[in-house]
């Protein structure tokens, strides 16, 4: 479950591309895996709707982390919740573009006036 009192939440796109390429299987695994490293308590899931990466997925988006995965795979799914949901790394591998906003990216400085980078 997607509760609130969870320390991060993991969302795969039930979109309709990413549901023709299987991400409700997807979905019911990592439901699994999280169970499986005993993360219940700490990790809640739901679908997710369009991550609009269409092109790249199936994908999921974990939060408060703002990561998002795409072209997932059983052994991607695998992966993210052992390397990232327990241990906190995100798995560079499996990484999609980053979708955040242009203010939250890294390297980027504002000065002065509201939207003025430096």
């Amino acid at each position: 479950m997607y509760g609130l009192g969870k320390n991060k939440r993991a969302a795969i796109c039930h979109g309709p591309n990413c549901s023709a390429r299987g991400s409700a299987s997807l979905a019911a695994l990592l439901d699994e895996e999280i169970a499986a490293q005993g993360l219940d308590d700490e990790v809640g899931t739901r679908p997710g709707a369009c991550n609009k990466l269409c092109e790249e997925g199936p994908s999921m988006v974990v939060h408060p982390d703002k990561v998002w995965y795409s072209r997932l795979t059983p052994e991607a799914v695998r992966e993210i919740v052992r390397q990232h949901l327990a241990g906190g790394e995100p798995v560079a591998r499996w990484l999609a573009r980053d979708l955040r906003p242009a203010e939250e990216k890294p390297g980027r400085k504002l000065t002065g006036s509201v939207g003025r980078e430096s």
